[in-house]
């Protein structure tokens, strides 16, 4: 899965980055203000901790998607100096794949929490 995330968001970033207009976006994700690679490292490092203490399969699916996604942006800041964005719905701010991945990270992260707590109920 890593690897997949990986290949499609920097795939998608060099051919619209051809052919389209993207935009350069030094914040987080979003086009949120804030961040850079210190702090993108430091989330992506937590995020490895946590994989490594999750014994739910469908956490840690998504925690991968969470990391594969991150580990995508950061490479760009790595090499361009910032996240090279070029989704744009113009009501919303302009993002890539990579984001994409992330947020269903999160959301199924906190979907698979709450139905482990209710489980427990």
């Amino acid at each position: 899965m890593f690897f997949g995330v990986l290949i499609l968001d920097q795939l998608s970033k060099y051919l619209f980055g051809r052919f389209l207009s993207t935009v350069c976006n030094s914040g987080v994700a979003f086009g949120l203000r804030g961040g850079g690679t210190l702090f993108s490292t430091f989330i992506l490092l937590t995020v490895l901790l946590l994989m490594r203490m999750e014994k739910n399969r469908g956490s840690l699916a998504a925690l991968a998607l969470v990391f594969a996604g991150g580990f995508s942006n950061l490479v760009d800041r790595i090499l361009f100096g910032c996240v090279r964005d070029f989704i744009d719905f113009v009501i919303f701010p302009v993002f890539n794949f990579a984001d994409v991945f992330i947020s269903l990270g999160v959301a199924l992260v906190i979907y698979f929490t709450m139905m482990r707590k209710n489980e427990t109920v």
